[in-house]
């Protein structure tokens, strides 16, 4: 299937190269150019498509991956208040938690995860 810019590209080439029999060398070698400048914007097109798609992979991944980041954060909260510990020691792993929250992506592996969440 041909896009919209190649339809018109082919038909300007096909009135000037054809409809009116021109048979000029260096008009041939322009057209010539312009063919190619169609296939590459075809092509370039064909890649904002890619990558349309693999940005919005990407941007879905970050979004499951911080709500994740999220649900570890309100887990270890709960944890927390329910230790029944001194001030000072709270104060510290709510620090530890708020540094976590400033993180753009967690770096946890799934074992660390589990560790933090069952450690007491």
């Amino acid at each position: 299937m041909r896009t919209i810019f190649e339809e018109a590209w082919s038909e300007i080439n096909h009135h000037i190269r054809y409809h009116y029999q021109v048979d000029n060398h260096i008009l041939g070698n322009y057209l010539e150019i312009f063919n190619r400048l169609v296939d590459s914007a075809d092509e370039m097109g064909s890649f904002i498509k890619l990558l349309d798609g693999e940005l919005k992979r990407t941007k879905e991944k970050h979004r499951v991956e911080m709500t994740e980041k999220d649900r570890i954060i309100t887990e270890l909260n709960n944890k927390i208040d329910g230790l029944g510990i001194g001030t000072k020691e709270k104060d510290d792993l709510l620090h530890m938690i708020s540094n976590l929250i400033k993180m753009e992506q967690p770096k946890l592996t799934h074992a660390a995860k589990q560790k933090l969440l069952t450690t007491r």
